[in-house]
């Protein structure tokens, strides 16, 4: 029964939806936008934990809002040192402009909440500060990065510098504008 559902949507997407669709007319055309998104996966160390370093993997999604300003999320879970169960999930913005041709700086601030995995959350209210360089390993598609920066937990005693190594991935979306 499944296989049969999921050929019927399958089909429906491949044969029936283009069918179906209508083209853009020339003054939808002349309305078209794009924006920019990214989207990244790190591997972050705390450097000041006390219980030795901890590692979390972390995964961002940011859209641009002008050239220059964003949005974005983070979520963070660990995967090394001796906090399992730890994780933080986080919300913010942040200001990217060039350093070079080719290189790319960016500096965001995150808030959010997270714990768990004995860290010494209190309430579990995050902050975090972060800069970061980003250089293009494909094109101006996918980049390397480097970012440093600090997190901190207000509501507890936890906080500690922080530095990530990652791979980002910038693309555009076309959208109508009306």
């Amino acid at each position: 029964m499944r296989i049969n559902v999921f050929a019927f949507c399958m089909g429906f997407v491949f044969f029936v939806s283009p069918v179906v669709a209508d083209s853009l007319t020339k003054d939808e055309l002349t309305r078209l936008q794009t924006y920019e998104l990214n989207q990244s996966v790190s591997f972050e160390t705390y450097t000041d934990s006390d219980k030795g370093a901890a590692n979390v993997l972390g995964y961002h999604f940011d859209a641009f809002l002008t050239q220059k300003w964003f949005v974005g999320l983070g979520i963070f879970g660990a995967v090394g040192g001796d906090r399992g169960g730890y994780g933080i999930a986080s919300v913010g913005g942040g200001y990217r402009g060039h350093v070079t041709k080719k290189m790319v700086s960016d500096v965001r601030v995150l808030i959010g909440s997270g714990g768990g995995g004995g860290v010494p959350a209190g309430g579990g209210f995050s902050v975090q500060a972060e800069a970061g360089l980003y250089y293009p390993v494909l094109r101006s598609t996918v980049f390397g990065f480097v970012r440093g920066g600090y997190l901190w937990f207000p509501t507890g005693e936890f906080q500690s510098p922080t530095v990530a190594l990652g791979v980002l991935y910038h693309y555009k979306v076309p959208f109508l504008a009306y």
